[in-house]
């Protein structure tokens, strides 16, 4: 793990979108926005703290893509990793799924990075395996299909494969600041601090969650919310008449 210099984010709002997906995500999508809470803690060795070792997020899916008996159920991630693991816990209704690798670039991400660009201000990419009924592939009967159950039940299934597991990307929106902390280092001899680390440790605001499908069915275009047009309509309007003022 490494430690990252976050000291200039301790006083700035993070937006909706903190830089580009890496990866594409499609349906089914899962949108959690109620009931949200969460929070990251820090790993400490001998001399200080080395990154965010546990993510802590819940909340309640209020809309999805392609899984409309998933709203209302619980939408939550955990990641445990201690040290040098890579294992997570993540919740979708009923199923909870155990032991996941968290990936970065598709391989196991030994050094763990939820900073790393994606469509939200935290971007943790699982490789599951949810609960499923395999049969031999009709076509090449060294290959399986699986059709997947539980609350994976409206997942495309995986035809003609050797493994179950599919790829996810789980995306946390902040509103708020990222919760800051210092840590200093102090001179066993002199009692006086020698030097100084932030670290990110503490509760988190979230407005969003989401957890989308890598490599589905592309998303539909979200349309603007009713009353976007109304304003964006008004700020031009106030922009003309500004203009006009200048003018006069």
């Amino acid at each position: 793990m490494t430690l990252r210099n976050v000291g200039s984010a301790a006083g700035v709002v993070i937006g909706l979108a903190s830089g580009a997906s890496a990866m594409t995500v499609g349906q089914p999508f899962l949108i959690a926005e109620d009931n949200l809470s969460g929070s990251t803690l820090d790993f400490f060795d001998g001399f200080g703290p080395t990154g965010v070792n546990v993510i802590d997020v819940t909340g309640t899916i209020t809309s999805t893509f392609g899984a409309p008996g998933l709203i209302g159920e619980t939408l939550a991630f955990r990641s445990n990793l201690a040290a040098f693991t890579d294992e997570a816990e993540l919740t979708v209704g009923g199923t909870v799924l155990s032991g996941l690798e968290v990936l970065e670039g598709g391989s196991p991400a030994y050094d763990f990075d939820p900073f790393r660009p994606g469509p939200g201000d935290l971007n943790i990419e699982l490789f599951v395996e949810p609960p499923f009924i395999d049969s031999v592939n009709g076509s090449d009967p060294t290959k399986f299909d699986f059709t997947y159950t539980g609350a994976y039940s409206d997942f495309p299934p995986s035809i003609g494969v050797d493994f179950p597991g599919i790829e996810l990307l789980l995306s946390i929106y902040l509103d708020g600041p990222l919760p800051m902390q210092t840590f200093d280092v102090i001179d066993s001899n002199t009692n006086m601090v020698t030097s100084s680390f932030d670290y990110i440790e503490g509760p988190l605001s979230i407005s969003r969650i989401t957890l989308g499908l890598i490599g589905g069915e592309p998303l539909p275009k979200i349309p603007l919310p009713a009353g976007m047009p109304l304003l964006l309509l008004g700020l031009c309007a106030l922009g003309l008449a500004r203009r006009r003022r200048a003018t006069a």
